[in-house]
């Protein structure tokens, strides 16, 4: 007998997309439509993409953008989250970003829709945006270790010119290479 109170038909038993196999989900993919349904909305967002041109265009190094989602795991980035709305089994949302000139990327920031958040963590938009500034923050200073002009004369990190922040020539701001 299944779970809807009658027999399977012949041969079901071992149909997977069959309903009367299929388990409820877990209660923190509760959760985590709740969580995608207040980042739609704060948005005004139709699907994934909407809610990554919104970021990319709003933070200072354009960050990048990936969903991973329940089926495999595997993070789907950029412009292919056009594709998926807001009934997608989203539990992770990833942020990071490449640096200009240099190609380096930032650390990637994950922010989890399963969690409900808390007093100290915050709710799902203040998450996502604190792993913004993150980002944010890394980029800058990546972009301050490697993109100072001729002029700067600062060895950064990674062996460039520094950015001298009371440089002449660039007036502090670096130059793309």
């Amino acid at each position: 007998m299944g779970i809807f109170g009658w027999s399977y038909p012949a041969g079901a038993a071992n149909d997977p997309y069959a309903p009367y196999n299929q388990q409820e989900n877990p209660p923190e993919w509760t959760t985590a439509q709740n969580n995608a349904r207040k980042l739609f909305r704060y948005f005004g967002a139709k699907n994934w993409g909407e809610i990554y041109r919104a970021l990319y265009k709003g933070s200072d190094c354009g960050v990048s953008v990936g969903i991973s989602l329940q089926d495999d795991g595997k993070p789907v980035y950029c412009n292919d989250l056009y594709k998926y709305e807001l009934n997608a089994p989203v539990y992770q949302i990833n942020i990071s970003s490449i640096v200009e000139g240099v190609d380096i990327d930032t650390e990637t920031q994950i922010v989890s829709l399963t969690e409900k958040g808390t007093q100290k963590t915050g709710d799902i938009i203040k998450r996502l945006f604190s792993a913004v500034e993150k980002v944010e923050e890394e980029a800058k200073y990546i972009w301050d270790q490697t993109h100072g002009c001729d002029e700067c004369d600062i060895e950064g990190e990674w062996g460039d010119n520094a950015v001298n922040p009371n440089c002449k020539a660039c007036k502090g701001e670096g130059e793309i290479r």
